[in-house]
């Protein structure tokens, strides 16, 4: 049963399972993370101020109510007063990746945000808007365009613009861009799952048509885990009396020469 169970070929489920199990037992339990969510929290609050304090936000809920409504429920309108409500990616969309920390995107960081159950508050994003407004209307409405009067619509355009480069406090306190402050927190939170996903496949490659004695051989931290995945018990009992006692309890008669 031993023998044959050494020289079984390992089959692709059972590769995945050791090698999970495999990279755990090498690097060891993930770190604990939960100073990181008060981190984010705080930096997420901090852009949810910067956009609660712009001056035209109040101007935006002072236009009338039929109208108000009408533009956050049409989609032809196309950032005049209004956009989507602004998830993380689409705040950093458009850096060019040598700005980066280790090439980390908008798309990964809200990745992290939502594993840690944090987004931006419930408030009204809509109204945010950092294109130039009369390029805006002249582009959508060139008809009409040249009888806007721009000193009355003015105070309902936002100031406020978020994106990678808006400035934030870190956790130390020290100022920097709202993509640096996240994607450190990002990179920290990450990290154990990305080395522990990259050794899970490297592992798993190296055991490809190979046997379990072939695996144990080279890898002697994996023997029990891979016993374990065939629900396998060998026979390990070695024998620890000395040889004198042995023969004394097996009760061998000494015969006397006649």
């Amino acid at each position: 049963m031993a023998t044959k169970f050494r020289h079984r070929k390992i089959s692709n489920d059972k590769r995945e399972k050791i090698a999970q199990k495999l990279a755990v037992e090498l690097l060891g339990p993930k770190p604990d993370m939960s100073h990181l969510k008060p981190r984010a929290e705080g930096i997420l609050k901090q852009v949810d101020a910067i956009v609660m304090q712009d001056p035209t936000r109040q101007a935006w809920f002072d236009l009338p109510s039929g109208f108000h409504s009408s533009i956050k429920q049409s989609n032809r309108y196309h950032s005049l007063w209004c956009n989507n409500e602004p998830n993380l990616s689409s705040i950093f969309r458009g850096m060019d990746s040598d700005e980066r920390i280790h090439n980390i995107s908008g798309y990964q960081i809200e990745s992290v945000c939502r594993a840690m159950d944090l987004y931006l508050a419930d408030i009204d994003y809509h109204y945010i808007n950092s294109d130039d407004i009369r390029e805006q209307m002249q582009t959508q409405y060139s008809d009409v365009y040249h009888f806007m009067d721009f000193v009355a619509l003015e105070k309902h355009v936002p100031k406020t613009t978020i994106d990678h480069t808006t400035l934030v406090k870190d956790h130390n306190g020290y100022e920097v861009t709202l993509y640096d402050a996240l994607a450190k927190i990002a990179v920290e939170y990450a990290t154990y799952d990305v080395n522990r996903n990259n050794l899970e496949r490297k592992l798993e490659s190296e055991m490809e048509d190979c046997t379990t004695k072939q695996v144990i051989e080279a890898w002697p931290q994996a023997e029990q885990i891979i016993y374990d995945a065939y629900d396998f018990q060998p026979n390990v009992s070695k024998p620890t009396a000395p040889l004198s006692q042995v023969i004394a309890d097996a009760g061998i008669l000494q015969i006397a020469a006649q």
